[in-house]
């Protein structure tokens, strides 16, 4: 089943009934502003059909979807919610008279080219293919944009649905297996050297080029070049807004296993990220990297999000201002690793809980961002004085009254924000708290979801851990609530046009970095998950405690504990952190968006490697020392299989 290519779809759209009706838009490039109905029709494809007109459809923008533009299917053809996109009207699902359809232009379709042997002409690039007389640069195997559209500009290069395939042959997007087609490895480097990004396929926003390079390797040789971020990170990177994406891995499944490397150097405190595959301050990533930078140490973190659970590794340093450093991470099935410079690696597998310390103190950066930015743009909205007009009982909106609503929505995030900062650093009633409670109550549910275990003693424990985690929780369900209001609350004051046209640049700019603040701070506490049982992080601990309660209710009286300290000694060394029985699934969760690397970051990144396979530590440090690949991705998957078998074997030896 093909899907246009042109309007990016996927093989199914739901089902588009008693959608409401859409306004006109008041000029053709503007849109209109989407209702909460149409929202959740926008999900999760980005397209609906009109309700009025079933040669039109919606195209949903600017995610999370606030503005609609409606679009019309040319040349004769129809909306087919089932394929989502036009097709003629004998191959749609509905039944679509298109003599009844209202304002649709006039179309002449395209001619692709054709060779022309005498003169050379008309013939399509390695990379190219043409449908419908438009011609498309093929990035790879998911992503794609049309010639003459420059792929360094944000939005150009689009991707297939997840799931979907890019067929050269058909020039589009089409079902199938998922990713069947893949290479079997890919392994990208990026060397910064040339000034003009895109050719080594990189699209920047505010990203320069530096002909200051990494002095990497033991020698100490400096490259060519590198990209800043640093120039767009006003105040420590709090208020930045430069990024670069790796648009070739948008949308790539990178299964069990994953490697990245890159000489960094920070020129600024704040929080900096190093990459994730995420969408605007990392939300929904599922493999990053970020620094923190503050009083003169550097502390780093990375980690994965598998279908299972989270691994992360934090990790202070002593990293200083303007000094190129070397960071590397390489996951494989299940094991996760975290190179810094020339020092052995860090390693976990199925991780133990992150400390306490060290979460604080990521919280607490993304935190004291947002009240940072939150403080700027509430300050610049107290000066900012707007005459109210002349009182005009029709009108619907006053513009005045807007404004002034604008500055008491500011007002009460910045309170919401300072009382968050508050629960991350309460020790006794905060979010250490909630973490130490948590802990004790995953043990006792873990105990006692055993039969075998089930008593007097570990039905107590359960029941007191219980009652205190429930409380911990609300506080802890209160705090990212309001953080969720508070994003909301940006969302509508950028939605609203007429509000909008009153503000200042400089209001406008900084209201973006705070809703990119919300939602990094939004992501912090939904990801902070027990390592390899999501059931206990934020997302998921809720929905143990109805089964807790029902366990414990069922509960018929058992057996009583004789075995005294000893026997809690032994149960606590075995159900501590009891995970899943049967093995965990250890795939990196596939992720819609690019690898985008330096959001925020204040400072410089040269020499990355980006691979979809595991690297051993021999070839992490070749890339190291000489920025160079050491060996071809063909080869290593040779390789490992070699040393796999190789190790079978030594038992039986």
């Amino acid at each position: 089943m093909k899907i246009l290519v042109l309007l990016a779809l996927a093989a199914l759209c739901v089902a588009q009934d008693d959608i409401e009706t859409i306004p006109d838009p008041v000029e053709d490039d503007i849109g209109f502003a989407l209702s909460a109905l149409q929202k959740r029709m926008c999900y999760p494809l980005g397209y609906y059909a009109d309700p009025t007109d079933c040669c039109w459809y919606i195209q949903c923008a600017y995610e999370p979807y606030s503005i609609g533009f409606r679009k019309p299917c040319m040349g004769g053809t129809v909306w087919d919610p089932q394929e989502c996109g036009c097709v003629v009207p004998e191959k749609a699902s509905v039944v679509c008279n298109v003599t009844e359809c209202k304002g649709v232009p006039d179309w002449e379709p395209n001619q692709c080219p054709v060779f022309n042997e005498t003169t050379g002409e008309g013939l399509l690039g390695e990379d190219q293919c043409c449908i419908d007389g438009v011609v498309i640069n093929v990035v790879n195997e998911t992503s794609f944009y049309v010639d003459g559209e420059d792929p360094e500009v944000r939005n150009t290069i689009q991707t297939c649905p997840l799931g979907i395939l890019f067929n050269k042959d058909d020039c589009c997007c089409e079902t199938g297996e998922l990713h069947a087609d893949l290479p079997s490895a890919m392994c990208d480097h990026f060397t910064f050297d040339d000034p003009n990004f895109s050719r080594e396929g990189v699209s920047t926003i505010g990203a320069r080029f530096s002909d200051m390079g990494a002095s990497a390797g033991f020698n100490g040789a400096q490259t060519n070049g590198s990209i800043s971020f640093s120039y767009g990170a006003t105040g420590g990177g709090a208020y930045g807004g430069a990024q670069a994406k790796l648009d070739k891995f948008a949308n790539v499944p990178f299964g069990e296993d994953f490697t990245f490397s890159s000489w960094v150097m920070v020129e600024g405190e704040g929080t900096s990220t190093i990459f994730h595959n995420g969408d605007f301050g990392g939300a929904n990533a599922t493999i990053s990297m970020e620094m923190v930078t503050s009083g003169g140490h550097t502390t780093i973190s990375t980690g994965v999000l598998s279908s299972d659970g989270v691994n992360d590794i934090i990790q202070q340093t002593t990293w200083g201002e303007g000094e190129w450093h070397w960071v590397g991470m390489r996951y494989e099935r299940g094991e996760l690793k975290l190179y810094l410079d020339d020092t052995p690696p860090i390693v976990i597998s199925e991780s133990a809980d992150a400390d306490d310390e060290s979460i604080q103190l990521l919280m607490d950066q993304a935190s004291f961002e947002a009240v940072q930015v939150a403080t700027r743009v509430r300050d610049l909205m107290r000066n900012f004085d707007f005459e109210l007009p002349t009182p005009d009982p029709t009108a619907e909106e006053v513009p005045g009254l807007r404004i002034q609503d604008v500055k008491d929505c500011l007002e009460i995030i910045k309170s919401d924000l300072d009382e968050n900062s508050r629960y991350i650093n309460d020790l006794n009633s905060g979010l250490t708290d909630f973490r130490s409670k948590r802990r004790v109550y995953r043990r006792a549910f873990n105990v006692f979801c055993r039969p075998a275990k089930q008593d007097s003693d570990s039905k107590r424990a359960l029941e007191d851990a219980f009652e205190d985690v429930k409380g911990a929780f609300d506080l802890l369900s209160a705090q990212v609530s309001r953080i969720c209001q508070d994003l909301e609350k940006v969302c509508v004051i950028l939605e609203d046009r007429i509000i909008q046209k009153h503000l200042e640049k400089e209001v406008k700019r900084l209201l973006k970095v705070l809703k990119n603040k919300l939602k990094k701070l939004k992501g912090k506490f939904n990801d902070d998950n027990p390592p390899g049982d999501k059931r206990f992080g934020l997302r998921g601990i809720e929905e143990t405690f109805p089964e807790a309660e029902l366990k414990l209710a069922s509960f018929d009286g058992g057996s009583t504990s004789t075995g005294g300290g000893g026997g809690r000694r032994g149960r606590r060394q075995t159900d501590d952190d009891d995970g899943p029985i049967n093995p965990p699934n250890t795939f990196i969760i596939p992720s819609k968006w690019p690898i985008t690397i330096g959001e925020d970051f204040n400072g410089s990144m040269d020499e990355i490697f980006v691979c979809d396979f595991a690297l051993t530590d021999e070839q992490l440090f070749a890339m190291r020392d000489f920025n160079e690949n050491p060996i071809k991705p063909d080869e290593f998957s040779n390789e490992v299989d070699t040393t796999e078998e190789e190790e079978e074997e030594i038992p039986e030896q």
